[in-house]
């Protein structure tokens, strides 16, 4: 999948997004393969995280489920994850602090060590 920086900017992407792009790339073209893994490494990304919903909204990305991925030790903090297929997912060690997760499907998934505090979302029990 070809993303170029012309294209980011057609979608009116914000200042920050379109530098950083800039500093990663090196160039004003990237070939990226997006599969479940890179979105799994883009959630985990404190500063990517933030755009993956945008790019996915402006068709610049597919969106894949993040069932059965591997978020061990990913930082989610303050991560909007409402209706996110997340089962099965190993999310151990992971930050989930002030996360959104109304509605999402963490069936399964490996919780332990998880940080919860003021976390969204979560049924009592």
């Amino acid at each position: 999948m070809i993303i170029t920086l012309e294209q980011l900017k057609l979608k009116s992407a914000c200042s920050p997004a379109l530098k950083e792009f800039e500093k990663v790339v090196g160039q004003q073209t990237a070939d990226i393969e997006i599969n479940p893994a890179a979105q799994g490494w883009i959630l985990a990304s404190r500063f990517w995280r933030r755009f993956l919903g945008w790019a996915w909204n402006e068709g610049i990305i597919p969106m894949w489920s993040m069932r059965e991925v591997n978020l061990s030790i990913a930082d989610l903090s303050i991560a909007d994850l409402s209706i996110a297929d997340l089962r099965r997912a190993n999310l151990s060690e992971t930050d989930l602090s002030q996360a959104d997760l109304s509605n999402a499907d963490l069936s399964k998934a490996d919780l332990r060590g998880v940080d919860l505090r003021e976390t969204k979302g979560l049924p009592i029990t």
